[in-house]
Order: C-alpha cells, then sequence, then structure tokens
C-alpha cells in the first residue's frame, strides 16, 4: 500500500469516528427531556450496582428540576480511545514505532495538545510528500539553481580559475557541491534537494559535464596557443601566444566574452604552468595535439610539487 493511500484510509477511519461521536451529540441534542442516555462505558463498569439511595425519576420532577438534574448528573462516558487506537493500528498495519505513536496521541489529557500534536505530523508528512517523486520522474533542476550554478560564473568559474586548485579532474566538483551546499539559500539546493539521490545524482552530473566543457575549451586554447602544427617537420610554425594572452584567452573560452576575471600574477603563473605541461606531454604526429589523458597528467604533476612543498598551498 503506498503513503498516499495509508494516509487517506487513516483519515477515513479518524473522519468515521467523529461522525459517530458527531452522531451521539445530535442524537443527545434532539432528545426529549428524560430519554435514555446511551451509556459508552465498558462492560464491566456498566453492570456494576448503581445507588439510588435517593433517586427519583427524572419523569416525576418540576420541569425546571428534571433540566437541572440532568444537567448535573449526567455524564456522558465516551469509547476508551486507546482500544479505538488499537483497532486503528490494526487495521492499517502500522509498525511498532508508529503504533506506540498512536497509542500516546489517544492518551493526551486534552484536545490542545492533540490538535499541536496532529498538526506537527501533517507538516512533516507533508514535507515527506514534497520530496517523494515517481521512480521514473526526471528531476528538473531549479531555475534559481541552474543560474547560480552554471551561467552566472558563480562559483564554478571561480573554482576553475582558481590558481590554487589542488586538482582538475575531481577537485573542482567537490569544491562546488560544497559551495552550492554552504550558501543554500542562495543557490537554490535545499535541503530537500539534498535529501533526493536522484535529483543529486542529476545535479553531479551537471556539475561535471560543465567542468569537462572547462576543461576542453582551456586544453583548446593552450593547444592554440602553439601556433600552427606542420606534419612534415613535427614543429609548430606561425604566431604563438605569450602567456599573458594564453591567460586572457582562457578566461574567455571557460566563461565567454562578456565574462570579467582579474589577470592576477598567480593565476598567469598557473597558466604558464598549464602550457608548460602541455608542451612536455606526447603530441600525435599527425595533429600536433596532446591526448586526452592531459588533465591527469596535470593533476599527476600539481600532486608531485605539492608533495615536494610539504602541501604547501602557495
Amino acid at each position: 500500500m503506498s503513503t498516499v493511500r495509508i494516509f487517506d484510509h487513516a483519515w477515513i477511519q479518524v473522519i468515521q469516528f467523529n461522525l459517530d461521536m458527531a452522531d451521539i451529540d445530535s442524537y443527545l441534542d434532539s432528545s426529549p427531556p428524560g430519554s435514555p442516555i446511551p451509556d459508552f462505558r465498558d462492560s464491566e463498569e456498566a453492570n456494576l450496582p448503581q445507588n439510588s439511595a435517593s433517586h427519583t425519576p427524572s419523569s416525576q420532577l418540576p420541569g425546571s428540576e428534571r433540566s437541572h438534574q440532568l444537567a448535573a448528573t449526567t455524564v456522558i462516558v465516551c469509547p476508551d480511545m486507546g482500544h479505538f487506537a488499537i483497532a486503528l493500528s490494526r487495521n492499517l498495519g502500522l509498525k511498532a514505532g508508529a503504533h506506540e505513536e498512536l497509542i500516546k496521541f489517544s492518551r493526551f489529557p486534552n484536545t490542545s495538545e492533540a490538535m499541536v500534536w496532529q498538526a506537527g505530523q501533517i507538516l512533516s508528512l507533508k514535507e515527506t510528500m514534497a520530496v517523494i517523486q515517481p521512480p521514473n520522474a526526471k528531476f528538473e533542476i531549479p531555475e534559481v539553481l541552474e543560474v547560480w550554478n552554471c551561467f552566472s560564473g558563480l562559483p564554478m568559474l571561480t573554482i576553475f580559475l582558481d590558481p590554487t586548485l589542488s586538482a582538475y579532474k575531481d577537485h573542482p566538483n567537490k569544491k562546488l557541491h560544497n559551495a552550492l551546499k554552504n550558501r543554500a539559500a542562495e543557490s537554490g539546493l535545499t535541503q530537500s534537494i539534498q535529501g533526493q539521490k536522484s535529483a543529486m545524482k542529476v545535479i553531479g552530473k551537471k556539475i561535471s559535464n560543465r567542468f569537462i566543457h572547462h576543461r576542453n575549451d582551456a586544453k583548446e586554447a593552450i593547444a592554440m596557443s602553439f601556433g600552427e602544427f606542420d606534419e612534415k617537420t613535427g614543429k609548430f610554425t606561425g604566431l604563438s601566444l605569450g602567456v599573458i594572452a594564453l591567460t586572457a584567452e582562457i578566461i574567455t573560452a571557460v566563461g565567454g566574452r562578456s565574462y570579467e576575471h582579474d589577470i592576477s600574477v598567480p593565476l598567469v603563473g598557473r597558466i604558464a604552468f598549464l602550457w608548460h605541461t602541455y608542451a612536455l606531454c606526447p603530441k600525435n604526429n599527425s595533429t600536433g595535439r596532446v591526448s586526452g589523458m592531459y588533465w591527469d597528467e596535470v593533476d599527476k604533476a600539481l600532486d608531485k610539487i605539492r608533495k615536494s612543498k610539504n602541501n604547501d598551498k602557495t
């Protein structure tokens, strides 16, 4: 049975009980004076001897005294809510934890506490139902997260162009995930989205794909900076870019022409390192291009430098 059906069935039981109680109230209100009042006490209590020492039939009393006696002595004993809760729990097939919660609810001394508890449970269920999706439903990234994540440059491009980035294959993804979580109110990565594995998988793939594009764009800019490759001589000819111009090209390649980013000395130094690593990598004899393992070589070189400097980030 689905969560929605269980929820609906439970409320049907509660509503039916309330209707039954409403019928009792209606019966009491419509009964003429002196009519017998249903006794809902347990059978043992109902069979106890009644105290009739000074009992006078209400039909023999004057009207005002009869009404006063009914108001003073009539006690309506409601059905045992504990028994009703147990029966409802069994009917719904509640597990042990939910069964105990229902029994606890049935023993609240007043309706105010019961209503607050009930409201809390409904709100909790509402939050749970909000994140439940059909198993084959495709998660759509919210617009605020889409824009903040992929198109505004914050913080994806800032991470990729960070001159202290320790690796380019996996670390940018992790850093962006942490940034989105730490700034959830701004990024749109709410707690409900974080709690959905399918949603986080879609977002993770989106982030990974974007960084792959950035790496490809940066690598292409580096390759073009060497000039044209002469297959006959195996050398590059024509104009080549200096490292500062290459830095500007990479910023434009990954961020677009409208994206602005400071060309700092540390960033120029990092771009020079990327260029140098590309120059050392084996190249295709016909194209002069480095294979797809370029960024693996970059990460290995960064790791080697980091270890030689005792993990000094600078």
